[in-house]
C-alpha cells in the first residue's frame, strides 16, 4: 500500500527490459502518492513508466528522458501528470494502439504537456478508450502514425470523455 507515499528520482540512469515503475492497480483513496522524476536517463525494452489506476496521484517529470521499446513511455492512469523539457521516444511497436505511443492516457487521467519532445512510431499522444485528456501547452509531439490521437468506446462509463487540448 503506497497510501500518502513520495517517490523522487533525481538525476537517475536506470536501464531495464520492463518497467522502471509500476503501481499497477493501486487504489488509494484516502492519501494517493506522488511520483516526482528530475532528471535521469532511462532506458527499457518495454513500458517505462506505468502508473495504472493510481486515482488523482500527482505525477511530475522534468528533464528527464525516456527511451521505451514498445513504450508507452509513461502510462498515466487516472493520475494527474505534467512533463517539462523531456523527450521521450518508442524505437519498436506493441500490437496495442496506446502502446505504442510516447504519452498514454486512460482512465479519465490528465497529462500536461509543457515542453520538450515526445516521439513514437505510432502515436505523439494517445488518450485511449477509457478517457483522459492530454493538455499540450508547447514542445513537440510527433508520431509515424498521427501526432495525436483520442478516442472512447461504448463499453466506456458514460462520464468518460476524450480530449486532448493543444494551445501551444
Amino acid at each position: 500500500d503506497a497510501s500518502g507515499s513520495t517517490i523522487i528520482l533525481n538525476d537517475v540512469t536506470m536501464t531495464s527490459n520492463g518497467r522502471f515503475i509500476s503501481t499497477d492497480t493501486l487504489s488509494t483513496d484516502a492519501s494517493t502518492p506522488t511520483l516526482i522524476v528530475n532528471g535521469g536517463t532511462y532506458t527499457t525494452e518495454g513500458k517505462a513508466f506505468g502508473t495504472d489506476t493510481v486515482y488523482l496521484s500527482p505525477i511530475t517529470l522534468t528533464d528527464v528522458t525516456v527511451t521505451a521499446g514498445t513504450g508507452p513511455c509513461i502510462e498515466v492512469c487516472g493520475s494527474a501528470a505534467t512533463f517539462t523539457d523531456c523527450v521521450f521516444t518508442v524505437t519498436g511497436f506493441n500490437p496495442n494502439d496506446y502502446g505504442t505511443t510516447a504519452v498514454a492516457v486512460s482512465w479519465m487521467g490528465t497529462a500536461t504537456i509543457e515542453s520538450g519532445t515526445y516521439t513514437s512510431t505510432k502515436y505523439g499522444a494517445y488518450v485511449y478508450n477509457s478517457g483522459g485528456t492530454i493538455t499540450i501547452n508547447g514542445g513537440t509531439v510527433q508520431g509515424k502514425i498521427a501526432a495525436v490521437k483520442a478516442e472512447i468506446n461504448s463499453q466506456s462509463p458514460l462520464s468518460a470523455t476524450a480530449s486532448i487540448i493543444v494551445t501551444g
